[in-house]
């Protein structure tokens, strides 16, 4: 079993759910409030750990209460912390999310996330890691921190995934050191600057981010399912139709636990089914992390939709 090194964010959320969005100038009540731990990099490796990958963060916080229970929970969902840097004097990470309708609209403070030390970083990799452990980050962390991390990771023979969110344009330096590159349809727009309204319009832009050197892409599309492609392989992943809560965390749950797929030695196929099932139970919970299925979660939902097929054949 390989390991996973998580190199991103780590925020609270704010999440107010409301039924409309206020007009300019306009206040309204919210129909509910909470607090829950969320960033892109805990969320990712919080669905990773769920699913007993070995699952190492390499992040930044404050020394603050916020922080604490951020600290905490990753601990509690059985991420190893032990390389967490610690910044005094900035803020926690932080996330307001608004929910409406059962979809999301984000506004993010970087506070300690913009602080890292990349020196520390390479030692960590350098001292830590063995051939084939994953890397992976998001961009909600400065891009050189991403792209010295990468060049490490692959000096060390390491697998590189990328989640290339929120939306931004990459330089090619970066794409081509990425092994897996994970995308929705506004990131890979961003980055390629195609629309991918059609199927043919898809593979082109995929293939634009192959020329530009990143070795598999999966791009991920909703309701419409996933699709993986490396040049030459094409898989097609359907969503599962369920009830959607909170779409907070669909995204992070699929990347994690893809990851933690691969790390625990299943093939792209096994790996996007694993990632597919656990997004679906992931929107129909509130919150981000806390929202996050377990293996034994997945592994249920897999066999109670496979005996829905087969009782549908039979019939």
């Amino acid at each position: 079993m390989n390991k996973i090194f998580v190199l991103g964010s780590i925020n609270i959320d704010f999440v107010y759910q409301t039924n409309r969005l206020p007009k300019r100038g306009e206040t309204i009540k919210s129909e509910k409030f909470f607090m829950a731990t969320g960033g892109k990099g805990a969320n990712q490796a919080v669905a990773a750990a769920k699913q007993q990958a070995e699952t190492i963060m390499l992040g930044s916080i404050s020394n603050d209460e916020l922080s604490r229970i951020c600290l905490d929970s990753l601990a509690l969902h059985n991420v190893n912390t032990k390389f967490i840097e610690i910044y005094p004097n900035v803020s926690c990470g932080n996330a307001l999310v608004i929910l409406e309708n059962n979809d999301n609209r984000i506004i993010t403070s970087s506070g300690a996330n913009k602080f890292h030390d990349i020196n520390k970083i390479k030692h960590i990799l350098n001292d830590n890691s063995m051939e084939n452990d994953l890397l992976l980050a998001q961009l909600e962390i400065p891009l050189e921190v991403i792209q010295t991390a990468f060049i490490k990771a692959k000096a060390l023979n390491m697998i590189t995934v990328l989640n290339a969110a929120p939306a931004t344009k990459l330089p090619e330096s970066l794409l081509m050191l990425v092994d897996y590159l994970i995308v929705n349809e506004t990131e890979v727009e961003t980055l390629t600057r195609q629309k991918v309204q059609t199927v043919k319009s898809q593979m082109k832009a995929l293939d634009f981010l192959l020329e530009q050197g990143v070795k598999n892409i999966i791009l991920t599309l909703g309701k419409a399912g996933s699709i993986y492609y490396n040049g030459k392989t094409v898989i097609k992943i359907p969503a599962y139709i369920v009830k959607v809560v909170d779409t907070t965390a669909a995204g992070d749950t699929y990347i994690g636990v893809l990851s933690a797929s691969l790390a625990l030695g299943k093939n792209i196929n096994q790996a996007m089914t694993y990632a597919t099932a656990a997004s679906a139970l992931a929107i129909q919970k509130l919150g981000a992390q806390p929202s996050i299925p377990n293996r034994e979660s997945v592994e249920k939902f897999l066999k109670e939709k496979r005996n829905d097929v087969e009782k549908k054949n039979n019939s």
